[in-house]
């Protein structure tokens, strides 16, 4: 949760610096892709690492790369640092959020119930949280002290990783041969496309705000409430769905999460006051806050268990493909042809996509 909150924090403040300092929304968009760039190359190697040294000492390494830059570029400025940052955080958080769900499907397998609904709503609470602590130490302190306390959540969660999860052997046991190259199935790709719909118009919603904010002035602190109601709707959608839809159907949610994705993008296609956009932030996180814990629940029944962390690992190199992508595009496109019918292009492929998908 701290890990996620240092992460969702720096991408949110990386590019708005950028911004602040001369850059073009291309560069906006390029500095959000680059922080998926490298857990998109690494995702399947980190895999093998887990299987190898274990999910705790993964996670650990993962906290302290995350840790040691965002402390570190809190001393030294620059785009190319911005960049190195971007880049480093997001393998840090791969790493992490990788051994987490690793172990959260051992606990769903134990009897756990509720592990995948527990890390949906942490999850929740740092997307809304992470901007908030940003922006707030952006508006007070300057970039070095929204770096530095960036820096200080990681390395919190590594301290509490450290005394709250005992040390095990170093070495995890050897998979059996063929077990990180086991085959996923059709309904293991099912669910990542419907997955990747939702994560393309989840970033192009972070990347839109962004823009709108830049192009409109919006002050650093009403950028970031903005961004951060986009978690709040998440937070409420992970509060409240279980207890208003307990007998919907995972795959239900699912679509249900598409359709939100694809309302909040058309909110982009007009002009409006930034109330608006918070109000629509809001609704379009409620309703892609249904679907984490629908996403890792059918992953985890339809996974071969020998390739389960194949499965997390492909899941987080289609996500984080996705953050590469699409950013980048989304300010290229922006810059060519205008937000409006960006917006309209991306809605029309996403309903597309989602009528074709059989879940």
């Amino acid at each position: 949760m701290l890990h996620h909150a240092a992460m969702s924090g720096a991408r949110t403040v990386l590019p708005l610096l950028a911004l602040q300092g001369g850059g073009s929304p291309s560069m906006a968009g390029a500095l959000i892709a680059v922080q998926a760039l490298a857990p998109a190359m690494l995702s399947l190697p980190i895999a093998a690492l887990i299987e190898r040294w274990g999910a705790r000492c993964v996670a650990a390494w993962g906290l302290v790369l995350s840790a040691g830059l965002l402390l570190g570029g809190g001393l030294a400025g620059g785009i190319v640092v911005r960049f190195v940052l971007a880049a480093g955080v997001g393998v840090g958080y791969s790493m992490t959020a990788i051994s987490a769900q690793r172990v959260l499907g051992q606990c769903l397998a134990a009897g756990d119930a509720r592990a995948y609904e527990r890390f949906s709503l942490a999850t929740a609470l740092s997307a809304c949280g992470g901007p908030l602590v940003a922006g707030a130490a952006l508006a007070v302190g300057g970039e070095a002290a929204c770096l530095i306390g960036l820096g200080g959540l990681a390395l919190a969660a590594w301290v509490l990783l450290a005394v709250a999860w005992p040390a095990g052997p170093m070495r995890a046991p050897r998979p059996r041969a063929g077990a990180v190259r086991a085959p996923l199935g059709a309904g293991v790709w099912a669910v990542l496309a419907a997955e990747t719909v939702i994560s393309v118009s989840w970033n192009a919603l972070a990347t839109l705000v962004i823009l709108r904010a830049h192009a409109e002035a919006w002050p650093a602190a009403q950028l970031t409430l903005v961004v951060s109601l986009l978690g709040l709707g998440v937070l409420l959608a992970r509060l409240l769905g279980p207890r208003l839809l307990p007998r919907v159907a995972e795959a239900t949610l699912v679509r249900l999460s598409m359709a939100a994705a694809m309302l909040g993008l058309l909110s982009f296609a007009g002009r409006w006051p930034w109330w608006v956009h918070a109000v629509a932030q809001t609704v379009a996180g409620m309703g892609l806050g249904l679907s984490l814990s629908p996403v890792l629940s059918l992953l985890h029944q339809r996974s071969n268990p020998s390739a389960h962390t194949r499965t997390l690992a492909v899941r987080h190199l289609m996500l984080h493909g996705c953050a590469v992508a699409g950013p980048a595009l989304l300010g290229v496109a922006v810059g060519a042809i205008g937000m409006a019918p960006t917006c309209v292009a991306m809605v029309a492929v996403a309903l597309a996509a989602a009528l074709t998908i059989r879940l």
